[in-house]
């Protein structure tokens, strides 16, 4: 099945955060029912603040991987296998996401 899972609201209030990314500031993420075309990996067209890679995986193998934000790794089995498209919710934060270096 391809289709729309998911869609989720972010909004990162932190002023340090604001003034050196402002373009993550506030995000809508979409998730979607895909599956790969072929074994071929593409490169991404935008990567995520922090992201270390692409890669397809089975389900069953989620929980286990490094995944943010941490109750989507716990959810996503479940989400992606729903018939349904869920609003996860808007997320805010106060303090940096991704500490500095």
């Amino acid at each position: 099945m391809k289709s729309l899972a998911a869609v989720q609201e972010e909004i990162i209030t932190d002023p340090h955060s604001i003034q050196s990314a402002p373009e993550y500031c506030h995000e809508h993420m979409w998730y979607f029912r895909c599956e790969p075309v072929d074994s071929q990996v593409r490169e991404t067209t935008h990567e995520d603040l922090g992201q270390t890679g692409v890669r397809w995986v089975p389900l069953d193998e989620v929980k286990s991987l490094p995944i943010l934000p941490q109750w989507l790794r716990e959810r996503a089995e479940a989400v992606l296998q729903s018939e349904q498209t869920a609003f996860l919710g808007t997320s805010v934060y106060e303090k940096p996401v991704i500490p500095d270096p």
